[in-house]
C-alpha cells in the first residue's frame, strides 16, 4: 500500500503516502494529520487522501529544501539564460540572502511572512531601494520557478510584497565648461597611457558603456568610415578573481555600430603605434590579445584600469569624481545641446526601450521643452509687432 496511518495523541491520526518521485529521484511524501474517533475512520481518511494525491490535488508537503531548488534553477534556468554578469550577481543574490535565512527549510514552507523579514532585514542594513528590489526580483522568480516548472507548490509566497520606494536620481554629468579641462589633461596624458585616453574619449564623444568600450577588438574598428561596431563585452569575472570574460552586449539594440568625430581615429592610429613599440618591448612575452586597448604587455586592458586613472586625472585637474560612467551621461548632454532628440539620444547610447532614456535623461528634454516655450513666446511677440505695424519680413 503506497500510504500508512500512525496514531497521535488524543484522536489524531497522522497520514502518510509515498508516491512516485520527485525531480532529484527521491519518492514523494505527503503527510496530513487528521482527527478521528476510531480507527476505521482514520482509514477511511487515508483512503481519501490517497486518492488526493494520485489526482495531484494535494501538494502541502515536499521533502525539498530551498538550496536544492536554488541548485536546481542556477543550472536549469540562470546558467542557461542569463549573461554572466547576471548569473554572478543572481547566485550572489541567493547565496547571501536566501541560503543563510532559508535555505534549508522546506520549500513549501516559506510562507509571505518569510520573504517580507528578508526584504524588511536588507532595508535595516541600509540596502538601497534598488538593490532590493533587484534581490527581491531573483527571489521571485526563483519561486516562481518551483511552481511552475517543477511543481513543488501551488503558489508563490512572493505576492504582494511592499518594497521600499525608487527615490527619483538625476544622473551625474560633467557641465560643459569641464569639457575642455578633461581634454587637455588628456592630451598631456604620457604616451604609454594612450589606451587610457582612448577609452576616456571614447565613453565622452561615444557614450558607450564601460563593457562595451573593453569589447572592442581591433576588427571592430572602421578608421576608414569612422566607426566602431558594438557587438561584445569585457568584464573581469568576480567569480574567477582576474579573469576577464566575453558576453553580449546589454540587450539586442545595445548592439549597434556608431560614427565618431574624426579626432577620434588620429587617436586610435596612435594607439596602434603604441602598442607596436610594446610589442617590440616585450618580444615573445607579448600577450597580442585581439582587443583595441590593451595592457603594455598587450592582454586586454583591466576593467578596474581606466577607473582608476581617470579619478587621478580628475583629482589633479580639480574635476568632480563622478567617475567613468558620468562620461556616458556628459554624452547625452551634449547630444542634446547640439539638437538630438530623445530617439537620436536612444539610438546612440543603445537604450532598448526609448522611456529608458526619457527616465535617465528627463532633466535633458525638460530643458528643451522650455526652450521650445520660449522660442514660441518670441514667435507671438513678432506676430503682436507685425499686428502693430511691423513689416512680415521681421517674423
Amino acid at each position: 500500500m503506497a500510504g500508512y496511518k500512525r496514531k497521535g495523541k488524543g484522536d489524531a491520526w497522522h497520514l502518510e503516502v509515498t508516491l512516485g518521485t520527485d525531480f532529484t529521484g527521491k519518492r514523494k511524501r505527503f503527510n496530513k494529520t487528521v482527527h478521528c474517533k476510531t480507527e476505521r475512520e482514520a482509514d477511511k481518511e487515508l483512503a481519501r487522501f490517497l486518492i488526493d494525491c494520485e489526482d495531484e490535488n494535494f501538494n502541502t508537503a515536499t521533502p525539498t529544501t530551498v538550496n536544492a531548488l536554488i541548485d536546481i534553477y542556477v543550472q536549469d534556468y540562470v546558467l542557461r539564460n542569463l549573461k554572466r554578469n547576471s548569473q554572478i550577481s543572481t547566485m550572489s543574490h541567493f547565496d547571501n540572502w536566501v541560503r543563510p535565512f532559508i535555505g534549508k527549510r522546506k520549500v513549501s514552507s516559506i510562507k509571505k511572512y518569510d520573504i517580507k523579514q528578508i526584504i524588511n532585514l536588507m532595508d535595516d542594513q541600509g540596502k538601497s531601494a534598488k538593490t532590493i528590489r533587484n534581490i527581491y526580483s531573483d527571489i521571485k522568480q526563483l519561486f516562481r520557478f518551483a511552481v511552475e516548472d517543477l511543481e513543488l507548490i501551488t503558489s508563490s509566497p512572493c505576492r504582494d510584497i511592499p518594497l521600499p520606494k525608487l527615490k527619483k536620481k538625476e544622473s551625474k554629468s560633467y557641465k560643459k565648461e569641464h569639457v575642455p579641462i578633461i581634454l587637455s589633461a588628456l592630451d598631456s596624458s604620457r604616451a604609454e597611457d594612450q589606451a587610457l585616453k582612448v577609452f576616456v574619449l571614447l565613453a565622452l564623444f561615444g557614450g558607450f558603456r564601460k563593457g562595451e568600450i573593453l569589447g572592442f577588438d581591433w576588427d571592430d574598428v572602421n578608421i576608414k568610415d569612422c566607426t566602431l561596431k558594438v557587438r561584445q563585452t569585457r568584464y573581469r569575472d568576480s567569480k574567477e578573481g582576474e579573469g576577464i570574460f566575453l558576453d553580449t552586449p546589454k540587450s539586442e539594440k545595445s548592439e549597434r555600430t556608431v560614427s565618431l568625430p574624426a579626432f577620434i581615429f588620429d587617436e586610435i592610429k596612435k594607439l596602434e603605434l603604441q602598442q607596436k613599440i610594446d610589442k617590440l618591448k616585450f618580444g615573445q612575452y607579448y600577450a597580442d590579445s585581439p582587443a583595441l586597448l590593451r595592457m603594455a604587455n598587450g592582454s586586454a586592458l583591466n576593467p578596474s584600469k581606466p577607473y582608476k586613472w581617470f579619478y587621478a586625472l580628475c583629482i589633479k585637474n580639480n574635476l568632480p569624481t563622478y567617475g567613468i560612467h558620468a562620461l556616458r551621461h556628459t554624452h547625452a548632454s551634449l547630444l542634446q545641446s547640439i539638437g538630438a532628440n530623445y530617439v537620436d539620444v536612444s539610438q546612440r547610447l543603445g537604450h532598448s526601450e526609448v522611456s529608458t532614456t526619457l527616465r535617465i535623461y528627463t532633466h535633458l528634454f525638460e530643458d528643451k521643452d522650455t526652450s521650445f516655450a520660449d522660442q514660441l513666446g518670441e514667435y507671438r511677440n513678432k506676430l503682436v509687432k507685425q499686428k502693430e505695424g511691423y513689416s512680415p519680413s521681421s517674423i
